[in-house]
């Protein structure tokens, strides 16, 4: 009930004072409204104060404050604020907000606010403003962990801060860790779980937490907005690829809200999304989706969603609407993300919408790439395809990726269903609607043989790309769900290229092939239509009169080319041989001469 503040620490020599077991702006029950009308505690210029402690006995109730619960300010340095109520009662169970932010940290760095243990844990609720903001020039370095920011005291139930529970302004901040017990629980607040806001929200590291759930992981605790939202943030860092380092971001964002992660403007740029469960429950194995996308980015160009390193990628599955949305968004990169499956990458948790959405302007983004930078994209439900390409987005390579088991299409361009290929590839229209390759042909034998053609733009190269399927699609062109290998082609100058591309591995017969072709826009085609793998032939030797030797195969299957060679030492010289078979009782036939020494002959692919 002081005209000013609670407790004041002001100046440089203000170091190493305790303030515990008070309560500050609140009658002496601990749950009555008698607030200072500055804020409850503010420390200006001190440093290593210790404001609360691990123990029960050691907390301060700071509450019903006018202004903010506590306030660290500038110059102040290495000050520790845990195991408080601020902003609810001595139960903690209850509301009993100041009037600003639960915790203000202005142009003052390496402060810690909570802890490790579930002592120093601070509940920071109910506050009419945020639940700990970070802004200025110099609030860097500062360390917020193990609190619970949004929920009350049994973190199960929601006294929401009504705005963010947490906002950031600042750089080099961290919000969690990898330590057992670092991790905040951010749930229950009026807009976002975390709001990194504004070019000088930068180089900020958010890790180990869980963001729009319940304490216990299985259960939703929303943010009304979003879980984290970065707009015209550059360079933060959300989860991370060591073990702990990735957040739980789930079930968060009403009707009118946003995402688990949002990216909006071209100020959010360089930040990286790695190794968190969005839209799952805690196990990777249960859905708590999201209300609407699991990460959505507008205008938000060169971030990275995902990698290629072990515990990258992000699991994004069951989200309510899409599971990555681009809009206006170019040069990002999707990588080695489980979309719309279960932790185990096969089981189905898939979301709503299409997997991968790029709208208008969404362009030269990567989905996928070489090794372990392909994406598991599946389980879309009813009629949303894997990828999703609109007109005005072009120069997205969508590469090495396994896609399958979605309601539509596995790449779906331009308008929904296939898009049909045109001569020489003229159109123009969401990546550049890219012709697909026509298979002819796929044999599963010493690895796995492919035949076909491409028509595309006249004396130009294509990437082609190859899948495997257990069946063909219901649509005819297929998805796919296992990468086989790739081959260069180049179209002659009448947009006609011929290939056969020789695969390592065997596909088992019954598969369905697939392929797709990648402009060197990177512009990347649908899935082409699937062809059944079929068995390659087997060689038979029979003796013949005159010696003579009969070397057959079934003449049901064509495109092999008979050759042979004296000895099988490395380096293996293979020779074509020149007689042409004759067809004798359903099969070919080449009648050779038996010669001196060995020979051995094989069925090339060509």
């Amino acid at each position: 009930g002081n005209s000013q503040g609670g407790v004041s620490l002001n100046g440089a020599s203000t170091v190493n004072n305790l303030v515990q077991g008070n309560y500050i702006g609140t009658g002496a029950s601990g749950g009555l409204a008698l607030g200072n009308t500055f804020s409850g505690v503010t420390i200006f210029g001190g440093s290593s104060n210790l404001i609360g402690g691990a123990v029960s006995a050691a907390r301060n109730v700071i509450s019903a404050n006018k202004l903010s619960g506590v306030f660290i300010t500038t110059n102040s340095l290495g000050n520790l604020v845990q195991g408080n109520f601020i902003g609810v009662d001595v139960t903690g169970t209850n509301a009993l907000g100041n009037g600003a932010d639960g915790v203000s940290i202005n142009s003052a760095g390496s402060n810690t606010i909570g802890g490790t243990t579930a002592g120093a844990r601070n509940i920071i609720s109910g506050n009419t403003n945020y639940g700990v903001e970070i802004f200025n020039a110099g609030a860097t370095a500062n360390l917020i962990q193990g609190n619970y920011i949004g929920p009350n005291a049994t973190g199960q139930s929601a006294l929401a801060n009504k705005l963010s529970g947490m906002h950031i302004q600042s750089t080099a901040n961290t919000i969690g860790g990898v330590q057992a017990g670092a991790g905040n629980l951010i749930s229950g607040n009026g807009q976002d779980g975390i709001f990194l806001d504004g070019s000088t929200a930068a180089n900020n590291l958010v890790q180990g937490n869980f963001i729009g759930t319940a304490a216990d992981g299985t259960s939703g605790l929303r943010n009304i907005r979003a879980g984290v939202g970065i707009s015209g943030a550059p360079g933060n860092t959300i989860g991370g690829t060591t073990s702990g380092a990735g957040n739980l971001i789930s079930a968060n964002a009403d009707a009118n809200g946003d995402a688990g992660i949002y990216l909006i403007g071209s100020g959010a740029t360089a930040n990286v999304i790695q190794g968190n469960k969005i839209g799952t429950d805690v196990t990777g194995t249960l859905a708590l989706g999201n209300a609407h996308e699991g990460i959505y980015l507008e205008g938000a160009p060169t971030n990275t969603i995902g990698g290629v390193v072990p515990g990258a990628g992000n699991l994004i599955s069951a989200n309510n609407t899409r599971g990555i949305f681009l809009t206006n968004a170019p040069w990002n990169v999707i990588q080695g993300n489980l979309i719309g499956t279960k932790q185990d990458g096969f089981s189905a948790l898939g979301n709503v919408f299409h997997a991968v959405e790029c709208e208008a302007d969404a362009c030269n983004n990567t989905i996928g790439g070489a090794g372990t930078a392909g994406n598991r994209i599946g389980f879309t439900q009813t009629i949303y395809a894997g990828v999703r390409i609109r007109n005005g987005s072009t120069n997205n390579a969508i590469l090495g990726n396994a896609i399958f088991s979605n309601g539509a299409l596995g790449i779906d361009l331009g308008m929904a269903g296939v898009t049909v290929n045109d001569v020489c590839d003229a159109d123009t229209g969401a990546n550049m609607q890219q012709n697909f390759p026509l298979l002819t042909q796929a044999l599963s034998g010493n690895g796995t043989g492919v035949r076909g053609t491409l028509n595309s733009k006249a004396s130009s190269t294509f990437l082609l790309q190859f899948f495997a399927s257990p069946a063909c699609d219901s649509l005819g062109n297929g998805e796919g769900q296992v990468y086989l290998g790739q081959k260069m082609i180049v179209t002659s100058n009448n947009c006609n290229a011929s290939f056969v591309a020789t695969l390592p591995g065997q596909v088992p017969v019954g598969y369905a092939i697939t392929a797709t072709a990648t402009d060197s826009a990177n512009n990347t085609s649908e899935f082409s239509a699937c062809v059944p793998v079929s068995s390659a032939p087997s060689l038979a030797v029979v003796p013949a009169t005159n010696h003579q030797v009969n070397i057959a195969w079934t003449n049901t299957t064509t495109g092999f080319v008979l050759k042979q060679t004296s000895s099988l030492s490395p380096l293996i010289q293979w020779t074509t041989v020149t007689n042409s078979p004759a067809v004798i009782n359903g099969q070919f036939v080449v009648t050779l001469p038996v010669g001196i020494g060995h020979r051995f002959y094989v069925l090339s692919f060509e």
